[in-house]
């Protein structure tokens, strides 16, 4: 009886190995979409999302979501401009050889993957430097957080608390109405 790799078992590894550990450098890299939430009228913002650009969907739904800049905090609408941001932009098939067992030949398999303008990964990047940043206080377990690389550091987490703060807001409520 020889031993045979189903597809399924291939496919779950893959999907685990697909796990990527993120960087501080590419953290801080990403973080620059809280800086245009900060930076850049909502309206604008806004503008830009409907009109399709990722980045700006991303921030403005993090303006809508922690209600900042005087936008009422609405987090179904923050939801709805991540996922338009976070959907693919296209599929590609990779083939990966599988090889010969005692009672089959070798073949190759075909493994259809999303491509993505904005990843999710970034997005939940972002999301969790933003719920960091939210609170006026520092939250628990900070400094664990900011030596994996939340924010991009402990610099950079200090810069953008320090704008998210002079923010105005509207319905916050300290960053816990979600």
């Amino acid at each position: 009886m020889g031993f045979r790799i189903k597809p399924a078992a291939v496919s779950a590894f893959l999907g685990l190995t697909a796990c990527v550990s993120v960087s501080p450098m590419t953290q801080e890299l990403w973080s620059q979409d809280i800086d245009l939430a900060l930076q850049t009228s909502p309206g604008r913002l806004r503008e830009l999302a409907d009109g399709g650009d990722e980045r700006a969907m991303i921030a403005y739904a993090i303006v809508v979501r922690y209600g900042l800049n005087g936008v009422a905090a609405d987090p179904v609408e923050a939801a709805r401009y991540e996922a338009m941001a976070t959907k693919p932009a296209g599929y590609h098939t990779n083939f990966i050889w599988m090889p010969k067992t005692k009672d089959s030949p070798g073949y190759l398999m075909p493994i259809t993957t999303a491509t993505y303008s904005y990843s999710p990964v970034q997005a939940a990047s972002v999301a969790a430097c933003a719920a960091i940043l939210a609170p006026s206080d520092d939250p628990p377990g900070l400094a664990d957080r900011l030596a994996r690389g939340v924010c991009g550091g402990e610099a950079n987490y200090r810069r953008l608390k320090g704008q998210w703060h002079r923010t105005g807001t509207y319905n916050r409520n300290d960053g816990r109405n979600l």
